[in-house]
């Protein structure tokens, strides 16, 4: 039984890695610097060149210097991995020193005693501890070159640094929270009674009636999210989906549906007299539905979480941009961002807003709503290059859009050539 030390070896050299990081920094700096001076002495040019469009050329070198900016501040954001990474590994290095070190005195000192007796017993227990020692200490090596790993997966398009994992249960949690939110809203209901009444003469058995005025109407306001058999009836079934579907679609757009009022009640009332007398008769009318405030609060809460995906995206859009189309004016990037943003975030929202509505109608509310809130956290699924499911439908949206635009494009092309 020997000691297995493979995880030891081929550990990678700190001090070379911290002289690499040193210096990626010193020269991010120095590019930057370079960049920033030649900006500098290009802008002199506004002390002898003049003309309508001078500007255009005054700020050729705005997107250099601003791409220099990103690659002296991802420079240095590698740097500070790395050391990270090396600062954490160093203790490591001199534990795992001390470590072969024991292990080499005592493989020395082992010899072969008779199996099963005491002394091979206590030999073979201590070549379990000292292999545990070895397996853990290789666990925490491993351990800082994930952590430096995913740090430098991470950096962002402008050189930060972003942590995907962090930044999707976030969002997980916003989106969560606000479509919660939303449904507590719209949860704060009133019923509404409007009553009416009229006159009743009675003269010899016959009655004699003035016309319906109205009388008064009384609000009752009441919180309550699930209504009496939401959770009845798990199932529902596809008989009906597509009318269910379209009330769910656009319930979850515009708001619950207003309420309408029922049927007048029988009138109540009137004169005591059989014969003759006089009196009045009363009827009413009862409309449930969600409260004007907790409907502009549930569709306050639903555009909020709109422009939040929208400017998610647009945020996206722009350090992608930065980094694949340097050569992009500021204009002209923040027009590509902003119909990107446009494509991807309305396919996110709306394929949330009908797996919700779809939910809704094959299942009773109750558990629909519970589904509903199941949909929004499948959109943070994982699905490997550092994107979850809401990313590849905004992908596919960007791809269905780009094709249509190109079709769009070679149509018009073909009547102007025709034409």
């Amino acid at each position: 039984m020997t000691i297995d030390t493979s995880k030891l070896e081929n550990w990678a050299d700190t001090s070379t890695l911290d002289s690499k990081a040193g210096n990626l920094k010193s020269h991010g700096t120095d590019f930057k610097n370079a960049i920033d001076n030649a900006k500098s002495s290009w802008q002199g040019l506004s002390s002898c060149y003049h003309s309508p469009h001078a500007d255009l050329l005054y700020s050729s070198l705005d997107v250099p210097a601003t791409a220099a900016q990103d690659t002296a501040t991802g420079a240095n954001t590698i740097a500070t991995a790395i050391t990270n990474f090396t600062n954490t590994v160093r203790p490591l290095e001199t534990e795992r020193t001390n470590l072969l070190s024991k292990i080499s005195s005592f493989e020395a000192s082992s010899v072969c005693y008779e199996p099963g007796s005491t002394e091979q017993i206590k030999q073979s227990k201590k070549i379990v501890e000292l292999q545990n020692e070895v397996d853990n200490l290789a666990s925490r090596y491993t351990s800082a070159v994930d952590t430096c790993v995913q740090a430098l997966g991470s950096i962002k398009a402008d050189g930060t640094q972003g942590n995907p994992t962090a930044d999707g249960w976030l969002k997980l949690l916003r989106n969560s929270a606000l479509s919660a939110s939303g449904t507590v809203a719209e949860a704060f209901k009133v019923q509404i009674t409007r009553y009416r009444i009229r006159g009743v003469v009675r003269f010899f058995k016959i009655d004699f009636k003035t016309p319906w005025i109205p009388s008064q109407i009384s609000k009752d306001y009441y919180f309550k999210l699930f209504e009496k058999g939401d959770f009845k009836g798990v199932w529902r079934g596809t008989r009906g989906f597509k009318e269910t579907f379209k009330a769910n679609l656009k319930s979850s757009l515009l708001g619950p549906a207003k309420g309408k009022y029922g049927a007048w009640s029988a009138p109540t009332g009137g004169p005591k007299g059989n014969w003759f007398g006089m009196g009045k008769e009363t009827a009413s009318k009862v409309k449930t539905g969600v409260s004007g405030v907790g409907r502009a609060a549930g569709r306050g809460l639903f555009v909020v979480g709109a422009a939040l995906t929208y400017t998610g995206e647009y945020s996206a859009a722009q350090n992608r941009l930065k980094a694949e189309h340097p050569e992009l004016s500021s204009s002209q990037r923040n027009l590509k961002a902003v119909e990107s943003s446009a494509v991807r975030g309305t396919a996110q929202i709306g394929t949330s807003v009908a797996a919700g509505a779809a939910a809704g109608s094959l299942f009773c509310p109750g558990v629909g709503t519970a589904v509903g809130v199941a949909v929004g956290a499948a959109m943070m699924i994982p699905t490997g290059d550092g994107k979850n499911v809401g990313d590849r439908i905004g992908d596919g949206a960007e791809a269905v859009w780009g094709g249509a635009k190109k079709a769009g494009s070679g149509i018009k092309n073909a009547f102007k050539k025709i034409f």
